[in-house]
């Protein structure tokens, strides 16, 4: 039999912030599978913990807001080296401050931050202007933000865009996602992805990011839709992003993986019968994502 080849090159490390949900494939039970596969070391900080994610009618719910600068001190005092730190949902205002002090501590890592927070043209029930506000002074210290259309208009001050929409995630103009785009550039990020924007039978990813002379690009990456909507997909999106960052994939083929891998496990999941609100078959897709 032939021997197996096993790398023994040491992983790169990412911090994971987002909540926890024992059953739903959502947060950190989805993006940590995905991290590891791609060969990426997670180190999970739990922001809160769910049972089961909140699309039942029921859950048990442990906020973990006062525990958290404990959790990070830990982390200090072993003096790890992070490639990179990707950010989820928070859904505390005072978190986001924890947060941004615990970047500040580490500024040779990546920063990805996903500003979960809105979606279909609203807030949701744990968030308010205030916490977008605080929001908007995170972004500043990101350098890949991930935000759906809905949080791109409300970071950018764009709230009566999203009136006009019969659907938020379709029908947007070219210079309306430019005009996002460079807005959410000019606060520090280098580059931008707007994500899940529907197209026909297409989902389009929106790319801003900057030239050598600093000037915003912008580009489209478009993937068939395939499957139904379901919980998690966000969460995968992000942690393929983030896990690619520090293995230094290009941002593109990055956002074209994240987007047709996200496609295969929709697909697989409805063909499967698995309910919408128990996320994607995540355990059956895996072994095809390293190779992707």
């Amino acid at each position: 039999m032939q021997e197996l080849q096993i790398s023994t090159q040491i992983p790169p490390k990412l911090v994971l912030i987002n909540d926890y949900a024992g059953f739903g494939r959502i947060a950190l039970a989805a993006a940590i599978p995905v991290v590891s596969t791609l060969g990426v070391q997670p180190v999970a900080v739990p922001t809160a913990l769910f049972s089961n994610h909140t699309a039942y009618p029921s859950w048990s719910y442990l906020d973990l807001s006062s525990h958290m600068p404990e959790y990070l001190q830990g982390l200090e005092e072993i003096r790890l080296k992070f490639e990179g730190i990707c950010c989820g949902f928070l859904g505390k205002k005072r978190q986001i401050k924890m947060v941004s002090e615990f970047v500040d501590l580490h500024p040779e890592s990546i920063f990805i931050l996903d500003p979960v927070m809105a979606d279909y043209g609203k807030y949701y029930s744990t968030v308010d202007e205030k916490y977008c506000q605080a929001m908007q002074k995170l972004i500043t210290k990101a350098h890949i933000l991930t935000p759906n259309v809905t949080e791109a208009c409300l970071l950018c001050g764009k709230e009566d865009w999203l009136e006009d929409k019969n659907d938020v995630n379709q029908g947007w103009k070219t210079s309306e996602l430019e005009y996002l785009g460079a807005h959410l550039l000019a606060q520090g990020p280098s580059a931008v992805v707007i994500t899940g924007i529907k197209k026909g039978k297409t989902f389009i990813n929106f790319i801003a990011c900057k030239d050598d002379e600093q000037n915003p690009i912008f580009r489209s990456i478009v993937s068939p839709r395939r499957g139904s909507q379901r919980h998690g997909t966000g969460d995968i999106f992000s942690a393929i992003l983030a896990a690619d960052a520090v293995n230094q994939v290009p941002l593109d083929v990055s956002v074209q993986k994240a987007a047709n891998f996200i496609g295969i496990c929709t697909d697989a999941s409805d063909k499967a019968g698995l309910p919408t609100h128990e996320g994607v078959l995540l355990e059956n897709c895996l072994q095809l994502l390293r190779n992707m």
